[in-house]
């Protein structure tokens, strides 16, 4: 059994006018399209795990959404009660954030489990996208420490100059808590423990 701490709970309205409900910058879902009558709840585990729930609001329809996170997720799960148990979900990764597509029935509900690669990537920070490779975190989860790799490309036109670097932590709730590196690098690998 998972024993879960609510951090932030909110209603997502129809409004005839919008096709994306947005939802505070700080939470783990950016944005849900669709028209539909939402509750969104926020959790974390004793392990820093974190969980998110969806619940149809609408008690004649189903609805049918797509959810958009704030960062990239390296593994999303949902809890199957009828299975009673974990079940992966099809991701559509980008650089910036991830996206799934969901089908809540009417009144249902589902909790989702996500393991995330990178969080709190804002793309107007990103002046280079193409030059930069952020790794997966290792080990994850972490108790005391991980490491993270990242390498840094040589620019378009071949160039070895420094390349400004900015490599910042942030919790689920997009509150900075490490800058880790902010400085001028060269091309190559690199590897810093949190």
């Amino acid at each position: 059994m998972v024993h879960l701490k609510t951090t932030g709970v909110y209603h997502i309205i129809p409004d005839e006018k919008e096709d994306e409900k947005s939802l505070p910058r700080d939470g783990m879902v950016q944005t849900v399209t669709g028209d539909s009558n939402l509750v969104v709840g926020y959790y974390t585990d004793d392990k820093r795990n974190d969980y998110f729930m969806l619940m149809n609001k609408n008690y004649s329809d189903s609805a049918e959404m797509t959810v958009y996170l704030n960062g990239v997720a390296n593994e999303i799960k949902y809890f199957d009660v009828g299975d009673n148990q974990w079940k992966n979900i099809p991701l559509d990764n980008d650089s910036v954030n991830t996206a799934f597509n969901v089908r809540l029935r009417a009144g249902g509900g589902k909790l989702f489990s996500v393991s995330w690669l990178i969080t709190g990537i804002h793309p107007q920070k990103i002046k280079n996208s193409a030059g930069a490779v952020l790794r997966q975190n290792y080990p994850n989860p972490f108790d005391q420490s991980t490491t993270i790799e990242y390498i840094i490309n040589p620019l378009p036109d071949g160039s070895l100059n420094p390349q400004k670097v900015d490599l910042r932590v942030y919790d689920q709730f997009g509150k900075e808590v490490a800058v880790l590196v902010s400085e001028y690098q060269l091309p190559g690998s690199y590897k810093v423990v949190f």
